[in-house]
This record gives structure tokens, sequence and C-alpha cells, in this order.
């Protein structure tokens, strides 16, 4: 028994620290992004990225993010294709699917005018994020949110409005 290498004090810890290595490697290997991980960077207003082969503005601001109505989700609650990526990632993210979380509303979506511009390719059609924002949804309760039922005129106006892409490009009945 003497011969076995747990038998001796200085055994014992050199097994222990190797333990303690390895559950801190498959700890730190292992956890979730955190949002601050993402804020580290989007946080910067400099930050430049690529969409589509445009440089773009990725800033987050953190505090409004932190107001909004998504604020207790991670960030890789939405944008799901970067869960277990290396960071920094890559530029082109697929494009987030609110349907994932809000299947009724995306439901009533695809039924309207507005869906079925989407579904047959229209490029004026409008997206969740073109009504509702991205990083700073607020509840339509809200008088301060994008669709406060006081800032409907106004907001489904940027499209409709005399002059617009949308009024000189389409026939709206």
């Amino acid at each position: 028994m003497s011969g076995l290498p747990w038998t001796n004090r200085s055994s014992w810890i050199r097994v222990l620290g190797i333990l303690v290595v390895l559950l801190g490697w498959s700890a730190v290997s292992s956890r979730a992004q955190e949002n601050a991980d993402c804020f580290s960077c989007h946080g910067d207003r400099t930050l430049p990225g690529k969409r589509n082969g445009k440089t773009i503005s990725v800033f987050v601001d953190e505090k409004k993010f932190g107001e909004s109505i998504h604020a207790s989700l991670t960030c890789i609650s939405c944008h799901t294709d970067l869960e277990g990526k290396e960071l920094p990632h890559a530029d082109d993210l697929s494009s987030v699917n609110c349907g994932a979380c809000h299947s009724a509303e995306q439901q009533l979506h695809s039924k309207s005018l507005h869906g079925k511009a989407i579904e047959r390719g229209d490029p004026l059609a409008p997206r969740c994020n073109d009504c509702h924002g991205i990083h700073d949804i607020l509840p339509a309760s809200n008088r301060l949110s994008k669709i406060a039922p006081l800032k409907i005129p106004g907001l489904c106006g940027k499209c409709h409005r005399e002059g617009a892409p949308v009024q000189r490009q389409r026939s709206i009945p």
C-alpha cells in the first residue's frame, strides 16, 4: 500500500491541484457567454462591423438595453448563432428570429400586409425591428416606446407619408 501515489501528503496535494486545475478549466470553457462579455466590445461607440459588405456601427447602448423589455435576457438568447462561439466573433450574423419567443405575434404578422410583403421578398417590407427597435425595445404601455399609441401615426408615417419610398413605389389601398 505504501507504493500507491495517494498514500503520502505531497501526492495528495499534487492530485488535488490537478483536480482543481481541471475543474477550473472545465468551468471556464463551458460557461455561457455573459452580456458583460458582449458589452466589453459592443459598448464602444467607435466599434465598426460589417453587414453585407458595408461598414456599420455595432455599438449597443448598455444603459438602454438595461431598460429594455429584454434586459433580463442574455445576448445569445436572441443571437443564437453566437452561442458557444469564440470571441471576437464573425461580422455577418444570422438575423434574429423574434418568432422563436413571440410565436403568436409572428403568426399574426405573417398574415398581415407587412408579413405577406416579406414573404414575397419585398425589400421595403418592415421587419419586427423596423417598428419595435433592436436593443432598446420598450413595452407599448411606456410613453417612450416606439410603438406607444400616441407615436403610431409618426411611426407608420416614416414609410407611408407622402414622398416616402413605400408611398412612391407601392400601391397600397
